[in-house]
């Protein structure tokens, strides 16, 4: 009987843990209540105590890199507004490291599927509800022999892929769409206030599709991806530079606190 089960009134946060710290974790609960308040509902406990439990439940594992998920959730009501259900929260880590961190790069299939206006759905929440589409889209890409699936929004511009941000490589300058229509990463965030330590300037735009071919390389970031660089999308190999290695070692030696 639980609502969130029923109606997808849940929203959740993964993060990272390197050496015992989970990276950036002040900012992901405080996602976490945003993207509830989004929803409607809020949560048991205040962030400040979230983290609390979180690093007490950190510092009793036996693995010090690992991934963390944290959920909450409408439980137990059957009207469709979810109003006196209860609210629970939940988290617990497993050992999941990055999927492609041992690949030269990714693979990418444009999916038929689009994100959302955002009058339509919450998109800047980090809800069940939206991530439908990203399930979707995943499981058509790998039907199509690709890693993942590249989105445009509802109105055709670049957007993300299911789980992770998009970067375009045009000489020094980074370029990633304005998210508007779907989730701001925190590893997106990262990388764009790191960006001038490498001597790399950054841009927030809307970006034309075609533009994925005309640039001069492209990769993904995220929480689980870490970053990514992209090999090709819908068959099409892209070129390759030195910037996306540089991010991504970047990248891994800030989440190490190197």
């Amino acid at each position: 009987m639980s609502h969130a089960l029923h109606y997808a009134g849940a929203v959740y946060e993964g993060i990272r843990v390197y050496g015992g710290r989970a990276f950036e974790l002040d900012r992901h609960v405080s996602r976490l209540v945003a993207s509830a308040e989004h929803l409607g509902f809020g949560l048991p406990l205040d962030g400040r105590r979230i983290c609390l439990e979180i690093e007490s439940y950190l510092a009793v594992l036996d693995v010090s890199d690992c991934y963390l998920r944290i959920i909450a959730w409408r439980g137990e009501a059957l009207g469709l507004g979810g109003e006196g259900a209860p609210v629970h929260l939940a988290f617990a880590a497993a050992v999941w490291p990055a999927p492609f961190a041992t690949r030269d790069g990714i693979d990418l299939s444009w999916s038929q599927w689009r994100r959302p206006a955002p009058d339509t759905v919450p998109v800047l929440a980090k809800c069940s509800t939206v991530y439908t589409i990203g399930t979707l889209a995943a499981q058509e890409a790998r039907q199509a022999g690709a890693d993942d699936a590249l989105f445009t929004t509802h109105d055709g511009r670049l957007a993300d892929v299911t789980g992770a941000n998009v970067f375009l490589v045009f000489g020094s300058t980074l370029v990633t769409p304005i998210a508007d229509t779907f989730l701001g990463g925190i590893t997106r965030r990262t990388i764009l206030n790191g960006a001038e330590s490498l001597s790399l300037r950054t841009e927030e735009r809307h970006v034309r599709p075609s533009e994925v071919f005309e640039a001069d390389e492209a990769f993904v970031c995220g929480t689980a991806y870490e970053v990514v660089p992209v090999r090709s999308v819908d068959g099409r190999v892209l070129p390759k530079t030195d910037i996306g290695r540089t991010v991504q070692q970047w990248y891994l030696e800030t989440v190490h606190g190197r």
